[in-house]
């Protein structure tokens, strides 16, 4: 009862501290000027904690995003802490982060790989689901400013869909839909540029759907600019200009820089209506273009009849169209590249679960016999193992109890040989060590290598990691011990039997002292 409060109470502790850096992340998007000393000192705390310090951690990279302020530090830190933890799903983050800040939006095939990289790694079900959310919103935004929204819109309904079994869904819910609905009106200017209406047209439904949710309230700012590009597309699919008092009253309204969406909104009212002439050099890049078309149509239709205008705008019509069918296809080379690392991934770990003992994680007699095959000839030494009096244990305590057993005299046995259980490369020809468990209690050892000194060293390495183990919340006085035996030469059964036979003898002398069945 003591270990299940305790278990208990661990969870509590994880979902407190998880609580708290999503609060902290809130407060970094919205750049309150407080949080740094809140987040240095919980990130101090958290040190002992790898689920709670890298998610922190990717809350500092936001802050320092934020900012403009040590961001190559924070990207550096979460990488190397993501890769150290094994989070995925935040490494994903830290990698894209990382593409996005060093470059400018040139599409080249080093940042596809990233980002194919960054892919599968945010595949990982084994990774925190809320930490996977957070990734796949990075890698969206930045599927949408390389205009690759087809991508990006895949990307954010797999967010969806993930966020919806999480508790407490507002908190990913907002986000989600705010960039479900800027992708989408994104993807509606360029493809209006582009002279795809049909596309324009669904993405306004998409648009026009996201705002009509009741499941997610919005905050009144994120209403008001979906409003306004709401508003926008609408007249600009009709073939519209924009009544310049409407656009004002609404711009007043919005709390946004004014070089995103006030810009568009007034360079659809009419030429004849502006004050002074747009500073187009004054608007961000991701709708810099969408600027320029906007100006060219307004003057265009003040105009009147201009062959020079008209030119212009026909050239400028082929060009945005010429570069959507680019997008396009570069789009549709991500998806052909991440579904190739998803099958060369799939058939990795295919591999190794048939290679892999699905209780313990070390080979199983497949991948044993395997690795002699393969190296047959060269030097080797063979080690087999058979755990003291385990038929007694499953008798007294049972098969739940023994299958614990197992598990942790695999990792003590593991841990010296320098064998990761679990992992996909387990089985490589890499490796200069494997351990597999042969079937019941008996495992072997294979090591390169046919140094008889060296493989005395290593049994008493692998009594010992077993002997230190502690039974006694499972077995009580008990203890566990393993016989082992060895034998040097070449990889070949032969070996393999010539170490039984070692380890027989050797637990039967261990039998008649009395040190082995009632150890």
């Amino acid at each position: 009862m003591g270990g299940e409060q305790a278990t208990a109470d661990q969870t509590t502790q994880r979902v407190d501290a998880r609580l708290v850096v999503d609060e902290l992340m809130l407060r970094a998007q919205r750049n309150d000027p407080h949080i740094d000393a809140d987040l240095d000192a919980a990130i101090d705390g958290a040190q002992q904690c790898p689920e709670v310090l890298v998610p922190l951690l990717h809350v500092a990279l936001i802050r320092a995003l934020t900012t403009d302020r040590d961001v190559w530090t924070a990207m550096e830190t979460l990488e190397r802490e993501a890769r150290r933890h094994r989070n995925h799903a935040l490494l994903a983050s830290a990698l894209i982060h990382r593409v996005e800040y060093e470059a400018n939006d040139d599409i080249v095939a080093t940042r596809f790989e990233v980002l194919v990289e960054a892919r599968i790694l945010l595949d990982d079900t084994s990774s925190v689901p809320r930490d996977r959310v957070a990734g796949l919103i990075v890698l969206a935004i930045r599927l949408c400013n390389l205009r690759l929204y087809e991508n990006a819109i895949d990307t954010l309904e797999q967010a969806v869909q993930l966020a919806e079994d999480l508790g407490r869904p507002d908190d990913r819910m907002r986000p989600l839909t705010m960039n479900r609905a800027l992708t989408s009106s994104c993807m509606a200017l360029d493809a209006i540029e582009a002279g795809e209406i049909g596309i324009a047209r669904r993405c306004l439904g998409q648009v026009e759907r996201i705002a009509a949710d009741p499941g997610v309230e919005l905050p009144p700012a994120w209403t008001l600019e979906i409003e306004a590009y709401r508003i926008l597309l609408t007249a600009l699919i009709d073939g519209d200009e924009l009544d310049p008092d409407v656009v004002e009253a609404l711009i007043d309204r919005l709390e946004l820089d004014p070089r995103r969406v006030p810009m568009l909104l007034r360079l659809a009212t009419p030429a004849s209506s502006w004050v002074d002439e747009p500073d187009l050099d004054t608007v961000e890049p991701r709708v810099e273009t969408f600027a320029h078309f906007l100006y060219g149509r307004a003057l265009e239709r003040s105009q009147g009849d201009s062959p020079a205008l008209r030119a212009a705008r026909r050239h400028a019509q082929l060009l945005a169209a010429q570069a959507w069918h680019m997008r396009a296809a570069a789009g549709a080379a991500l998806s052909a590249q991440i579904d190739a690392a998803r099958l060369t991934d799939e058939n990795q770990v295919l591999r190794a679960q048939a290679l892999t003992d699905q209780l313990t994680g070390t080979g199983n007699r497949r991948a044993f016999f395997n690795r002699i095959a393969e190296r047959k000839g060269r030097p080797a030494t063979v080690l087999s193992i058979d755990l003291d009096g385990f038929k007694t244990i499953n008798d007294l305590h049972g098969h739940a109890v023994g299958d614990v057993v197992l598990q942790r005299v695999s990792a003590a046995l593991a841990e010296p040989l320098g064998v990761s259980l679990g992992d996909t490369d387990l089985v490589s020809t890499t490796k200069t060590a494997i351990i597999a468990r042969l079937g019941g209690d008996e495992f072997a050892v294979a090591i390169d290598g046919d140094d008889q000194d060296h493989a005395a060293d290593v049994v008493s390495q692998l009594s010992e990691a077993v002997n230190a183990l502690d039974w006694s919340d499972l077995l009580g006085t008990e203890g566990q011990t393993v016989s082992i035996g060895f034998a040097c030469g070449s990889y070949g059964t032969e070996l393999l039997e010539s170490s039984d036979l070692a380890m027989y003898v050797r637990k039967a002398a261990r039998t008649q002292t009395g040190v082995a069945e009632n150890s």
